[in-house]
């Protein structure tokens, strides 16, 4: 399995962790913390890079969700229907 991109949030923004990561995934998503030079900025308003890094707030987005609301936590016991509800309830796509 190959992997295609590598999202970080901002702060993990490191030349020499840029180096490493770019040997094995070639698109790596690391926003900078505070204000870019022209060669940042104009990295990150690359249509590629947005489009991965909005990908990267869904997916957080999600795993925040399921945090919240907890697997199985609608579930009335002895209901057939309100199982099948709480699982229709927590199927969800990641990303």
């Amino acid at each position: 399995m190959k992997i295609g991109s590598r999202s970080f949030d901002k702060g993990y923004r490191h030349p020499y962790n840029m180096a490493l990561l770019e040997m094995v995934v070639p698109d790596v998503i690391m926003p900078k913390k505070g204000k870019c030079n022209r060669e940042e900025s104009a990295l990150e308003h690359e249509k590629g890079f947005q489009k991965l890094r909005h990908k990267h707030s869904a997916v957080e987005s999600n795993i925040h969700s399921l945090e919240t609301r907890g697997l199985f936590r609608h579930v009335i016991p002895g209901v057939i229907t309100a199982i099948n509800k709480t699982i229709k309830k927590n199927l969800q796509p990641v990303g």
